[in-house]
Order: C-alpha cells, then structure tokens, then sequence
C-alpha cells in the first residue's frame, strides 16, 4: 500500500520478511535506465530520427517516478557488427561495470541485425541483471518467452540487412557497368561540382617526381625520406610518408587517366570485411581515359614491371636484367639468385632454360655456372660510356626507332650518372628498356656484348679479381695442389669445396613460371634450401599444388661454402 510502514518482527514469517525486503528495496532502489539509439547512415532525415529516439525515451523515463536516466547512447552505424559500434560497446561495458538495470531500445533492428549477436548480448545482459526492452516489438527480456520472440525479430531484421545489401550491391555494379566510377579521394585529383576530376597541379609535381625517382632505380625508403626533407605534405596534412603509400600511388591506374572499379569488395553483410578481387569473384570494369593524366602510360608501364622485379615474394630479386641477360650457349633467359657460399654473398646470374615449373637442372642442359652481378655492372657501364657521341648525334637525326634510342642515350650520356644508376652501381630498369636489346657473353664469359636499339653493338673485356670467379673456370688437382686454369691457388680444399656445392645449389634452384594470364611474365626464383622452396615441395607431395612437379630433395644437397 502506499504510504504504509511495515513493522517486521521476529514472529513474522519468513514470506512476509522476503515481501516485506522486497518492497522495501523498491522503495529505497530506483531503476538505472539506459536508451540505446541507432541509425546507418549520416543523412540529414537519420540524424532527425536519432533526435527523435532520444527525445521519445527522455519523456518515457520521465514518466516513471522509479526511473532514473543511466545515460542515452547513440551510434551512427550498421548493426550488422559491434566492431565500429563505439555508443553500443560503452554500453555494454557501463553493464558490465553494474551502472544499468534496464535498456531500452525502438525495435530489434536497431539493436542488432546479426542474429548471433542479438543473442549473445542479450543472454549476457540478463546474466548481468540488465533486462531490454524492445518497445516497438514489445519484448521485454524479463520475460520468459522472450528469447523466442526475439531470435525470430534477429533473424527477420538480419535477413532485412542481407537484402539490403544486396540491393546496395546490384545498384554499385550497375552505375560500374554503365560506366560511373566512385569518386574516392587521390592525391593529386580534386573533385568538382559537375563531378569532373581535375589536375590539382601542386600536388601532381609530386606525383610525377615520384614515378620518375622510382622509374630511375630510387627504393622507397628513399622517396620517402625525400618527400619528407622537402616537407612535402600528405594529402591528409601530415608530414609523415610511408613505403607502403608510395607503393599505391605507384599501382594507381588513375594517374594515367584510366579508373578500374571493384579492385574489392564485402566479403559478406555481416563482417563488412573488404578483399581484394584477385580471382575476379565480381566482375571488374575498366574505362580507358577517363579524365585527364598525370603521368604517362610508357612510364606507369616501366614502373609495374620494376615493382614486379623488386618483388621479394617472388623468391629472388630480378632486378634489373631480367628479360634483357641472355645464357651465351643456349640464348635462353637469365635469372637472378642468390648463393652464400664461403667466399661470396653475391646476387648471381645463370641460365634459367626452359619453360617448367622444375629445378634449373632439369630445365637446363647448359652448365651449372653463374656469374656474379657485380661484374655485370662493371662491365656493362664500360659499354655504355664506351658509346660513341658523334655517332649517336649522327643517328639521332634521322626519324626512325634507332633515331629514337640514339637522343635518349645521347641525353643519359650527358646527364648526371645518379638519374640512370640505382643503388649498388646498378643501371636502372629504365636505361636498359630504352636502349637495350640484348646482353649476353662469350662462351667462356670473358667478355660481356651488349647490343643496343640505336643499331650498335659493344663487346667489352670483364674483369675478373680472382681466378675462380669466371664462370666455366676449370679447378684441377695435380701434384697435390689445386690449380685454377693451370695457375697454382690457395685455400685450395675449401675453394674446390665450395665449387662442388655451388654447381649442386645451383642445379637445383626452382624457377616457377608465371600463369600464362599474367600481364608481365616474370618468374618465381626460389633457392632450394629456402622455407618457400620447402613449401613448393610439401605441397606437391602432399598433392595440394596442382600441376606442379616434385622438386630435387633438399637432403640430396652439400652445405654450402
């Protein structure tokens, strides 16, 4: 009764004690009340109804004299997932600390659209003590029935959100297919009013000395640390620039003019999780000079192929001679690896042979020989200052392709040696693609010849510094000393050692080429001692990789060096 005292005492039964507490701590208590609001979208018409929803519960707990407003959270969010849902996972842990008794909330909808996770916090809500309370569907987790109640409103307001997306989806796919690209910011590019994209030029000077550091042999730690001495700003403001965003300006397709739409897509309506579109899951659509460009196709070109050729994941490294190096027995390709022998750690050169995803041995019948990259940079820059001014002056006047290659080199010859020539002496990728036709040696590797796209060729003298350093040298023991082409060598034990393993090593390295559908075909170089070259060879025991052979066992090799 209100208004009314009552008096326990120790004759009092026990129903009348528990009444008596009970009503007691209802008079005393008053409940912590909490409203959870949500909308999905920041239009102007949900943030009205966010507005509404928390003036509607303001007024319901004002309404109740037993009530006590714990809070109103908010969230501007998909329900789908709690991961971004900051309003809901403050929430949850205000429960969680004892601050709320009860939640109220419009409908299941605006809860949760995932079922498992309408369930799950609900079930751990009541653990907690917290009761909701569903005021449009009129289920209160109070209640007994109500769990039943409210995984069919979950699974009508998640089946609701997978139509939606679905929708979402086919509307993106069609304004892709009719040729409407989705505007998402480029440094670079600025959007207009009539939705043209145009040339934001302050930006674009560093868009193009960018590609022209990478295209010239610079990495990019060292752009990096170029933008940043210049004070160059990022196109949030910042000051700090990262490998990995130099690494998407250099894929981006936009800067050549064009647009690709669905490099990715939602794997699903209930992570939201983004992959990227590699097995073309979705159809890709790709519109050709879209707006206008920043850069270049022949040198975004040229810079795809270099990003390939620096790909650590591709084994060893094949820059920069990969396509131009040719074997001298056999005019097949030459690819790039690496042997740590006790004498060397040099990056190596040798006959990659034929087409197969197998161990150079089986690929090749030329000799396991390889030649150390070094002496290919030296002998090659001699080449090239070798070039004759008077004659490619002769050659550049005329209209045609050698006329071409003869300004370009004649240009690269008078300009600083830094814009040609990467780290380690190397000649960048681009030299080589603007004037090379082919490299190859001499049969016994004493000399390099190179010949060029202005009409000539160049044979010069490679210098060795030690005997065993010419591919085909021939090691001889006689009298108890080792020999070298006949002359006498010392450490002579470790040294023929080290001949035996190297020519084993380089037998077996794996080449795995590329899928024929790829763009640029450029191998997979894997040493046969590496953890990539194990995996390579599990896999094809196990059968998992399909269509690929079992390579040589690592057992079979001697160590190194």
């Amino acid at each position: 009764m209100p208004n009314h005292t009552y008096q326990g005492t120790q004759k009092t039964g026990s129903g009348v004690q528990r009444l008596f507490k009970e009503h007691l701590r209802q008079v005393i208590q008053q409940k912590r009340v909490a409203a959870y609001c949500r909308v999905s979208t920041v239009l102007d018409q949900q943030k009205s109804s966010l507005e509404t929803q928390m003036e509607s519960f303001n007024l319901m707990i004002e309404r109740h004299p037993d009530w006590e407003l714990a809070g109103i959270y908010s969230d501007e969010e998909t329900g789908t997932s709690r991961r971004n849902r900051v309003g809901f996972n403050r929430l949850m842990d205000d429960a969680e600390a004892g601050e709320i008794d009860i939640i109220l909330v419009k409908s299941v909808q605006r809860f949760a659209r995932n079922t498992v996770d309408a369930l799950t916090t609900t079930r751990r809500l009541k653990d907690l003590g917290v009761s909701v309370y569903f005021e449009r569907d009129n289920i209160n987790t109070a209640q007994a029935t109500s769990e039943l109640y409210l995984t069919v409103m979950a699974a009508v307001a998640q089946e609701e959100s997978h139509s939606l997306s679905e929708n979402m989806k086919w509307g993106i796919r069609k304004r892709f297919a009719a040729g409407i690209p989705k505007w998402s910011a480029t440094y670079g590019y600025r959007k207009i009013e009539d939705s043209s994209w145009v040339i934001e030029e302050s930006e674009a000077v560093e868009v193009r000395r960018i590609f022209t550091l990478y295209r010239n042999g610079s990495s990019l730690p060292d752009i990096v640390k170029d933008l940043e001495h210049r004070g160059v700003l990022t196109q949030m403001g910042g000051s700090k620039w990262y490998p990995h965003t130099i690494t998407s300006m250099l894929k981006n397709e936009k800067y050549i003019g064009d647009v690709r739409m669905q490099k990715g897509y939602t794997a699903d309506h209930l992570s939201h999780r983004r992959v990227k579109n590699r097995d073309m899951l979705v159809p890709q659509y790709y519109i050709y000079d879209h707006h206008e460009a920043i850069i270049d196709r022949e040198t975004f070109s040229v810079v795809q192929t270099i990003a390939l050729l620096n790909d650590p994941h591709r084994g060893s490294l094949q820059y920069p001679y990969y396509g131009f190096l040719h074997c001298p027995h056999c005019g097949a390709l030459m690819v790039r690896f690496q042997f740590s022998g006790h004498f060397t750690k040099d990056k190596d050169w040798t006959c990659a042979g034929e087409e197969g995803n197998i161990t150079r041995g089986e690929r090749s019948s030329c000799d396991p020989v390889a030649i150390s990259e070094e002496y290919i940079h030296e002998a090659f820059w001699r080449a090239f200052d070798a070039l004759d001014e008077e004659l490619l002056e002769q050659v550049a006047s005329g209209d045609y392709h050698e006329s071409e290659a003869a300004r370009t080199a004649f240009e690269m010859l008078r300009g600083e040696r830094e814009e040609i020539c990467g780290k380690q002496n190397k000649p960048s990728y681009y030299l080589l693609f603007k004037l090379v036709s082919s490299i190859t040696f001499t049969e016994d590797y004493r000399e390099l010849i190179v010949t060029w796209q202005m009409g000539m060729t160049t044979h010069v003298a490679i210098e060795y510094r030690r005997l065993w350093d010419r591919p085909g040298s021939v090691l001889t023991f006689q009298n108890g000393r080792h020999r070298v082409d006949g002359q006498l060598i010392g450490s002579g034990k470790q040294i023929a050692k080290c001949y035996r393993s190297r020519e084993t090593y380089i037998s077996s390295i794996q080449i795995v080429d590329p899928s024929s559908h790829e763009d640029i075909q450029v191998p997979n170089v894997y040493s046969p001692l590496s953890k990539s070259a194990q995996k390579e060879e599990v896999e094809c025991e196990s059968g998992k990789s399909k269509g690929k052979r079992r390579f040589t066992t690592r057992e079979s090799l001697p160590t190194a060096g």
